[in-house]
């Protein structure tokens, strides 16, 4: 099955972006799925934003690297649950204190990650995406019966 994925993760600092870049560049190989990296986007005078969600809608699944905090990563996350794409949440463990800063953080305690030591072992987890969707594991339907209940405020 082919897939498309979107790779977000933060600029900096370069002993994570760079693991990153070459992870994608050996799966670049593989015909079951395509990569695009935050970086390798046209954005000269476009909307970094506009442009970055595009890719998401674009996508099966984003690949997010949550190493460190960094809130443009979390947003891309929040956009891609909502929109009802699964989301591949990984974690360079060679950093100090990765995983426990990243519990601090309280979301990807109960949201499952792959950490990944290099580009290599990094490679091999982002050739196996996961297929579950977030919004369709816990989402539920529109209740449209539901009264709105309007409590009205008296002064006395």
């Amino acid at each position: 099955m082919f897939r498309r994925a979107f790779f977000a993760f933060p600029d900096s600092p370069e002993e994570l972006k760079n693991p990153i870049l070459t992870a994608v560049k050996l799966v670049e190989g593989n015909s079951s799925i395509s990569i695009k990296a935050w970086p390798r986007m046209a954005v000269f005078g476009a909307s970094i934003p506009d442009e970055i969600r595009s890719e998401v809608d674009k996508a099966d699944v984003l690949i997010c690297d949550i190493t460190r905090t960094n809130l443009n990563v979390y947003y891309e996350i929040g956009y891609s649950v909502g929109s009802g794409k699964s989301i591949a949440p990984v974690l360079n463990a060679s950093f100090a204190n990765a995983a426990s800063d990243i519990q601090k953080d309280g979301l990807f305690d109960v949201i499952g990650y792959q950490a990944y030591e290099n580009s290599q072992n990094l490679s091999q987890i982002i050739t196996e995406l996961p297929t579950a969707k977030l919004v369709d594991l816990y989402g539920k339907p529109l209740n449209n019966q539901q009264p709105i209940r309007s409590e009205e405020h008296t002064s006395e």
